[in-house]
């Protein structure tokens, strides 16, 4: 099992947050978005003690460019992800902010399915929080 300090701190350095949104289908009422979780890296090590520790996906990424490096990458989703940013939310310093937009956008589903859909002020709430974590997101950095 990996220690929540560590698994913090590479999150914030190595990790992302982000949220899909998936438009309508002949099967869905609306929009939708999924939450995801991903750290990659060279060395496999910690990206296993990741899977290990909060499950999710383990893929071997091949190199797309001949100056870049093959590497590992982990990824969870929705309420796997949700569970995930749950855990390390208090440690995290960089990924803080997001975290918590996804935390929240992800608590939104549930109750609510295919079946029984949410209402419309619920839609509009998932889509600013979707807007919020783009904003956070795409950021520019200033270097001094």
């Amino acid at each position: 099992m990996i220690e929540l300090g560590y698994a913090a701190g590479f999150f914030d350095g190595e990790g992302c947050v982000s949220v899909t949104r998936i438009r309508k289908r002949w099967n869905t009422r609306s929009d939708y978005h999924q939450l995801f979780a991903s750290a990659s890296g060279v060395d496999d090590r910690p990206i296993i003690l990741f899977h290990e520790s909060f499950g999710g996906r383990l893929t071997y990424m091949k190199r797309t460019e001949p100056r870049h490096r093959n590497y590992w990458r982990w990824d969870v989703c929705s309420n796997e992800a949700l569970r995930f940013l749950e855990t390390l939310l208090p440690r995290l310093v960089v990924k803080y902010e997001v975290s918590k937009l996804g935390i929240e956008l992800q608590k939104t589903y549930i109750g609510y399915d295919r079946w029984h859909p949410p209402p419309p002020e619920i839609l509009a709430y998932r889509q600013r929080i979707f807007l919020d974590m783009r904003k956070l997101t795409n950021r520019k950095v200033e270097y001094r």
